[in-house]
């Protein structure tokens, strides 16, 4: 592996540090590649400008996608929730369906040993 440092501004180590946690919250600005790794650098260095400037690129990227994953996720949390609550007004519950179960969990709760009992 080759050691690659690389000097971040603080805009970029802010970027670091917001990504840190999501990689186990390892932050620093000298990192070490594997042959591969080091091979795409250095086959994306003349489109960015240098290193440095990949290795930003790379970390604006990564932050976009990891902020438009979050929310995609907060969207589709919230589009379940909202099917939830569609289907219920769609279908709403019938009051005999009402009635029924709250005569089985009357049921169900004076069958049970520990019941409350008046005067008790």
């Amino acid at each position: 592996m080759a050691k690659t440092a690389v000097r971040l501004d603080d805009e970029h180590r802010q970027l670091l540090e917001r990504l840190a946690p999501a990689f186990g919250g390892v932050v620093t600005a000298t990192v070490w590649l594997a042959r591969e790794d080091r091979q795409l650098l250095e086959r994306l260095v003349p489109k960015f400008g240098g290193r440095a400037a990949t290795v930003r690129e790379a970390l604006r990227r990564l932050a976009a996608d990891h902020d438009r994953m979050e929310a995609f996720g907060a969207f589709a949390q919230a589009r379940e929730g909202d099917s939830i609550v569609a289907s219920y007004q769609q279908v709403p519950q019938d009051p005999a369906e009402d009635a029924a179960a709250l005569a089985n969990a009357i049921a169900m709760t004076e069958a049970e040993p520990w019941r409350y009992k008046a005067g008790s």
